[in-house]
């Protein structure tokens, strides 16, 4: 196929189809010794690849790279650079409804005409899918620039009505926004809209603006060999691309010369500058050492769930009804949070996803929240965390579970995804393609079924399988694990099991988890501390949870199991409901019952035999009840609990080990710790937040 390869000195040719067995780029002209690795790749594709956010595409691709040609010892040879990135997500099944009919918006009827034939899974060479060719010869050139000290900045400018505003704009929140937009108010407001029109089955236009930094002058030749011909001729060639301008763009067609022509002065560093940049950089077809300045308008997803008109190869008109996965709005691939300091009040979730939300580090300050961090696995990974909830500090529940909202007003990190637009049934057929299907649940161990499963430990402790169809090779950053587990024996090296039991809290579901790896977090919730509607696993980081004070709540709770194999844990709350770890744990857990209620700012501290301090803290509630594991803690090993006017010697006989005095009644064995029998216990947590709260 013609019309694959763009450039010259460097030289790019993209390569495959939606749905066929890959994607993959050949990259031709990259200098030799240019340090370059997989992960240099990755780091860019993984903010492309679709599922990371509601806003993006069903489709589940973990879009992992593979170098096969041109890189050698970490360093390109000045060879072609070969890379291919295989499909795992493919439904082409969803498609053969739309063989025989064009989709309106799409190339299905231009490929055909051309052609006669055409590759109608998903848009075939049309696909977005395409991009990552793109993306991936992209780093590379980034890591060129970079030895050049020339930088490139994208991000969301517009998304329907809504535009940033240059004075609200900030690189810095670029990350912070889901839509990737610099302007977090107008960032709120299209999320808001975006929704509405999601809920219409409609989808959104939008905006790109990329910032070139660093370009030295005289880049580019005139006539046709112009920069701005050549950098719009990369852009327009972007399927949804519908437009691009450089600098004021088409707004100079409402300006006079005096207005538009950008001033000239000697610079203190004796270099020519402007005082405005209406050139974008650009003038007579090459680079005058200012910022290039150039956008891209990107039309809305073509597929979109509302009866449209359109005729099939047969010339006769029918109607057409896309079904499948897409994207409502091109232009975002959102992220998980790496780094960065992030500060949130909400009145309903601080953090909440559908599917996954992951923190691998940075500086989380949750300060007003009903639920901390919500989605159906939660992973801490790194950072420095800090949850006040007024309900639960962390909760892994499926949407909906707890009748939140499917947006919430803080960071949103919610999974959906697909490169393609897709399926479709006409007016004459009455099937329709089938959505990628939710995730199975495996009941937990209490009624006899299948147990629920949990993602074992790995050397880096950060690894996570989030769903059945998510590619098993390719979690956020940190690892994966594959997401059914054949039945192991009982952990040792500080492994968790492969296989954990559920508990008698309920029936838990293997797709559901709270997962804490690194990082130091502290939790102060009226309702439950962490709370699982599947397992618990911690395997490192500091955490200290501040739970209730109410007996109808705990500081933790989960529906399946809880295993503890490293890390420092303090949960700290009442005692009506106190739930500790499971005996398949690795790392020995204490837990404490107070004879009475213990005054807030009573301080808690854990001494050895030697009468050296392992563990201090000072609760900022009362409490009765204390869940307490620290990887200095040995078996057969006795130690001081201080606890407010509480002072006890315990000795570590158990892996769970209880002592202490509860003073409630109504109590029957636990796991772990001890849970009433009667439900009338569990108390009324506070109100969630309507969906019309303001």
């Amino acid at each position: 196929m013609a019309g694959s390869v763009w450039g010259e000195v460097f030289r790019v040719s993209t390569w495959g189809e939606s749905h066929g067995e890959g994607v993959g780029v050949v990259v031709d002209g990259a200098p030799a010794g240019i340090s370059l690795s997989e992960e240099d790749i990755q780091k860019c594709l993984d903010r492309r690849k679709p599922g990371e956010t509601k806003y993006s595409t069903p489709r589940k691709e973990g879009d992992k790279v593979k170098i096969m040609s041109g890189v050698f010892e970490g360093k390109t040879t000045g060879t072609p650079i070969s890379m291919v990135v295989v499909n795992t997500s493919q439904k082409s099944g969803d498609y053969s409804n739309i063989a025989n009919v064009f989709r309106p918006g799409h190339a299905d009827f231009t490929f055909d005409a051309k052609y006669g034939f055409r590759d109608y899974r998903g848009g075939g060479r049309s696909s977005g899918r395409e991009t990552i060719g793109r993306v991936a010869a992209g780093a590379i050139a980034m890591k060129i620039l970079s030895e050049l000290g020339i930088t490139v900045t994208a991000y969301t400018k517009q998304i329907g009505p809504f535009v940033c505003e240059e004075e609200k704009m900030s690189l810095e929140n670029i990350e912070k926004s889901p839509l990737r937009m610099p302007d977090l108010e107008k960032s709120s407001l299209a999320e808001d809209y975006l929704a509405e029109k999601m809920e219409a089955h409609d989808s959104v236009g939008g905006m790109i603006e990329c910032v070139i930094s660093g370009m030295p002058a005289g880049i580019g030749e005139p006539v046709f060999g112009k920069l701005d011909a050549m950098l719009s001729a990369a852009i327009f060639s972007i399927g949804a691309v519908k437009g691009v301008e450089i600098g004021a763009g088409f707004a100079v067609a409402d300006k006079c010369g005096s207005e538009n022509n950008d001033g000239f002065y000697m610079g203190a560093d004796g270099k020519v500058k402007k005082h405005t940049n209406f050139a974008g950089g650009i003038l007579g077809g090459m680079s005058d050492g200012d910022d290039i300045v150039l956008r891209a308008a990107f039309k809305p997803t073509p597929s979109i769930f509302q009866p449209q008109e359109t005729v099939n190869r047969d010339g006769e008109n029918v109607q057409i009804e896309i079904k499948g996965r897409h994207d409502p709005v091109i232009m975002p691939r959102a992220v998980v949070v790496d780094d960065g300091t992030i500060t949130v009040n909400s009145g309903d979730d601080g953090f909440h996803a559908d599917l996954d939300t992951v923190i691998h580090g940075g500086t989380i300050l949750v300060e007003k929240s009903y639920e901390g961090l919500e989605g159906k696995r939660v992973v801490v990974n790194g950072g420095d965390i800090t949850i006040n909830a007024s309900d639960d500090g962390i909760n892994a529940a499926n949407s909906g579970d707890d009748g939140a909202n499917a947006i919430n007003p803080g960071a949103n990190a919610a999974g959906s995804g697909d490169d393609d637009s897709n399926a479709a049934s006409s007016n004459n057929d009455s099937s329709a393609a089938v959505n990628s299907g939710d995730d199975s649940s495996i009941s937990g161990a209490a009624d006899g079924k299948e147990p629920p499963q949990m993602p074992p430990d790995t050397e880096n402790g950060s690894d996570m399988q989030p769903s059945q169809d998510f590619d098993p090779e390719n979690a956020p950053s940190g690892g994966n694990a594959p997401q059914n587990f054949d039945p192991g024996n009982a952990p040792s090296d500080g492994d968790a099991p492969q296989k954990m039991q559920g508990g008698p809290g309920g029936e838990g579901n293997s797709e559901l988890y709270i997962k804490i790896t690194g990082g130091t977090l502290t939790v102060s919730a009226d309702g439950d501390g962490l709370d699982s509607n599947g397992g618990l696993l911690v395997t490192g980081g500091t955490t200290i949870v501040y739970g209730p004070t109410s007996d109808g709540d705990s500081a933790l709770d989960y529906d399946g199991s809880a295993i503890v194999t490293g890390g420092t844990l303090a949960a700290i709350g009442s005692a009506g409901m106190t739930e500790s770890f499971d005996e398949a744990s690795t790392q020995p857990v204490i837990t404490y019952y107070s004879t009475e209620t213990q005054s807030a700012d009573t301080t808690i501290t854990l001494t050895d035999s030697d009468g050296s301090a392992l563990f201090t803290v000072t609760p900022e509630k009362a409490y009765a009840s204390i869940v307490l594991t620290c990887p200095e803690m040995k078996l057969d090993a006795t130690y001081t609990l201080t606890a407010g006017t509480d002072n006890e010697e315990i000795t570590l006989t158990d892996i769970i080990t209880t002592a202490g005095t509860r003073s409630v009644k109504t109590m029957s064995d636990p796991k772990g710790g001890k849970m009433p029998n009667n439900s009338d216990n569990k108390g009324t947590p506070p109100s969630k937040p309507s969906d019309t709260a303001e």
